[in-house]
């Protein structure tokens, strides 16, 4: 709809760019936005629409933010031999008038990993799950789902790999029923071969839209070996000896090839901020897309975010956050490509990243 606004045309449906289109405008897009969970490796339905996009049009910039999870506790990334179980802690909040999701990325040759659900402070569970297959729990007196494993033997997503759904109910609800809150346990068991690359666990983002009214609230995975970023004065990394990892939390749209994506960093002393999600490292199969830039979005230690005008009044406001990020790359790309009519490729904006 954009492109068509700005060329000024109405191509046949199906077809884009139309035949013997005129010059075409530049464009940049500019989408302050993202998700948590996906398959994190370019495959994914939007993240694969946008690429063709940019592929068919020269001129067209498309900018997105590196997420704001760093923190959120909302990735985990480890093996599962043979001989031993793995179990994740969820914790799913009280309050919850949305459901909460996990999804657990399973790398190619692992379909014999059945995976199983316990609720909190609660005996049994669901059985294991293989792929293929699913249940729920339900409850024990009106027989409603409370929750469900989902395995799918294919999948409409990711390139690779299997992908298994947990989802869970609201955990406040005035017409219907309402999960336990607290810790769910979530087993996962390997019956076949040992794995050649680990395995990938993402939490959906729940958190409410800045302005909107809160109804989600988010989950979080938990470990023992997580080390929180109250504990020292400096951030801390992540522990080889936890599961839960910040590596690998860029936004699961964000990981495409075309796309070029922000992060942040403070104005005072160019440390990145605490909340730019970033990439894991390049031996592993997934989410390995690393932010091209960051730009500021702090200006100090202890005077957070920018100062940006408000959307009504004549008032200001201070905004954090990657997608301010990704609206000051917006605005620098436009200023660059005005200067400089030659500029009609990712790659070229790239290379001019690098160089500044």
């Amino acid at each position: 709809y954009i492109l068509q606004c700005a060329d000024g045309i109405d191509p046949p449906p199906g077809t884009y760019p139309p035949p013997q289109t005129p010059e075409l405008a530049k464009i940049i897009i500019n989408l302050s936005f993202g998700k948590m969970a996906g398959p994190h490796d370019g495959s994914s339905i939007l993240e694969r629409a946008i690429d063709e996009l940019v592929n068919l049009r020269t001129s067209l910039f498309f900018v997105l933010p590196s997420g704001n999870s760093y923190e959120y506790r909302a990735h985990a990334r480890f093996a599962v031999t043979k001989k031993k179980p793995k179990t994740l802690a969820w914790h799913v909040l009280p309050d919850d008038r949305t459901p909460s999701f996990l999804e657990i990325w399973l790398p190619d040759g692992a379909d014999d990993v059945d995976v199983a659900l316990v609720p909190p402070n609660r005996a049994g569970g669901s059985p294991a799950v293989s792929l293929g297959s699913a249940q729920y729990l339900a409850d024990q007196t009106a027989n409603k789902a409370l929750a469900a494993v989902i395995a799918p033997a294919q999948n409409s997503r990711g390139a690779c790999g299997r992908m298994v759904l947990v989802a869970v109910a609201p955990t406040q609800s005035q017409t219907g029923e309402v999960a336990p809150h607290g810790v769910w346990t979530v087993t996962l068991t390997n019956r076949g071969a040992a794995l050649t690359a680990p395995i990938h666990v993402w939490v959906e983002r729940d958190d409410p839209t800045l302005g909107r009214p809160v109804y989600g609230r988010q989950s979080y995975l938990v470990d023992p070996d997580y080390e929180l970023l109250d504990r020292t004065p400096n951030p801390p990394g992540d522990s080889p000896t936890s599961d839960v990892k910040r590596q690998g939390s860029i936004s699961g749209i964000a990981t495409g090839e075309h796309t070029l994506v922000a992060g942040g960093y403070r104005k005072s002393d160019g440390v990145v901020s605490i909340y730019t999600a970033s990439a894991t490292n390049a031996k592993h199969a997934r989410a390995t897309r690393k932010p091209d830039v960051a730009t500021a979005t702090e200006e100090s230690a202890t005077l957070h975010g920018l100062r940006v005008v408000g959307t009504f009044g004549c008032d200001t406001v201070r905004l954090a956050g990657t997608s301010t990020a990704a609206a000051n790359l917006t605005r620098w790309i436009a200023k660059e490509v005005s200067r400089n009519p030659q500029i009609t490729s990712v790659n070229q904006i790239r290379g001019m990243l690098r160089a500044v």
